[in-house]
């Protein structure tokens, strides 16, 4: 069950992946339902079951630490792999800002020859260096300086077309993080075949109420 339930985890991240792939910025909420559904399925498949595998290796006068120990086990792991995960997503995001200015130049260009705006290239080399700039800056709160244009229409050129550079470089980073999770679930699963098959010790298993009163 255990095994199951990673593959079915990750199964469901990739589908949100394929969906992040194929959608883009575009992707509705109605659509990633089926996909957190079968993730759901997983993870329950997961948690419940491996809560008790643990806890029933345990002897009965070391519950109360055994639980404690798993709960900042838990609260831990969730805390480090928040942060983890935000780490490799906005590096993600800074290393595909190219590319996503690169697709975003075609649409500024076309919004620059409709306004009438001069010095084209020029402009389209401020582009880049603000989605760059935007990538790489701490506060987002901050407009890089090649990202502040006087005319108004310049302007909301670069606004449209930052707004789609952004909706590329976070699709793709959120697919990397997905693709990663569903790997690491992977790896989860193969490693649930080395825990034991019972959530009962062998001895403890074969011990009847009788036997156990006998032995007190």
């Amino acid at each position: 069950m255990l095994v199951a339930g990673g593959i079915v985890n990750a199964i469901g991240f990739v589908a949100f992946s394929v969906l992040v792939a194929h959608y883009g910025h575009s992707l509705a909420s109605w659509q990633i339902i089926p996909v957190h559904i079968v993730s759901g399925v997983g993870f329950g498949l997961i948690v419940a079951p491996t809560l008790d595998l643990l806890l029933g290796q345990v002897p009965g006068e070391q519950a109360g630490n055994a639980s404690g120990l798993l709960n900042t086990v838990q609260q831990l792991g969730m805390a480090l792999g928040v942060a983890l995960t935000g780490v490799i997503f906005f590096a993600q995001v800074a290393g595909a800002s190219g590319d996503a200015a690169d697709e975003a130049a075609p649409t500024l260009k076309s919004a620059l020859s409709s306004a009438g705006a001069t010095s084209q290239d020029q402009l389209l080399a401020d582009f880049r260096s603000c989605v760059r700039q935007r990538a790489d800056s701490v506060d987002p709160s901050e407009v890089p300086a090649d990202c502040r244009k006087n005319d108004p229409k310049v302007a909301a050129a670069f606004g449209g077309a930052i707004a789609r550079a952004d909706s590329v470089s976070y699709s793709s980073a959120f697919r990397t993080v997905l693709l990663l999770d569903a790997g690491i679930l992977v790896i989860a699963a193969a490693g649930f075949l080395t825990l034991p098959k019972h959530s009962r010790p062998a001895d403890a298993a074969a011990e009847t109420p009788e036997s156990a009163e006998v032995t007190a």
